[in-house]
């Protein structure tokens, strides 16, 4: 079960553990950050297995084996496409198809942040997939560990 936890900028604790994002942002104030944690002994410790909630970002998720299994095929399937014999309509698809993101925590208990986004014009495919992994880059390789 994901735990947040209320942290200024100088790595200081405010308020209590809280079990909803909702609460937690109800008691957010100006100088302090919601940070997720993968579980309570987690947040307890404080550990840098953890990820910044900002008021635009999704709720963080515990990631299936699946989810992972499916991001990584897309990633490999993006990287393969051929936008020579594509038409607009085509090309918009796959930009629509291939812009997601994946925000949450592992079986590994690992902190996940990645995303996927796809420009295609009649002659370049351009596919970025950052992906962080416990605040640190990471790539494709790095999400296969948990599988």
């Amino acid at each position: 079960m994901i735990h947040y936890r209320l942290i200024d900028q100088d790595d200081n604790v405010q308020g209590p553990i809280f079990r909803s994002l909702a609460r937690a942002r109800k008691a957010l104030t100006a100088d302090s950050d919601v940070y997720a944690f993968a579980s309570r002994k987690d947040a307890t410790a404080l550990s840098p297995a953890r990820l910044l909630v900002s008021s635009s970002s999704p709720a963080p998720r515990l990631l299936s084996n699946d989810a992972l299994e499916l991001w990584i095929e897309e990633c490999a399937e993006a990287r393969a496409i051929r936008p020579h014999y594509l038409n607009a309509t085509q090309r918009r698809r796959y930009e629509a198809r291939f812009d997601s993101a994946l925000f949450g925590f592992d079986g590994l208990g690992r902190a996940v942040d990645a995303q996927q986004h796809m420009s295609i014009s009649c002659r370049w495919v351009r596919f970025q997939s950052p992906i962080f992994i416990n605040g640190k880059k990471s790539n494709v390789k790095g999400l296969k560990k948990a599988l």
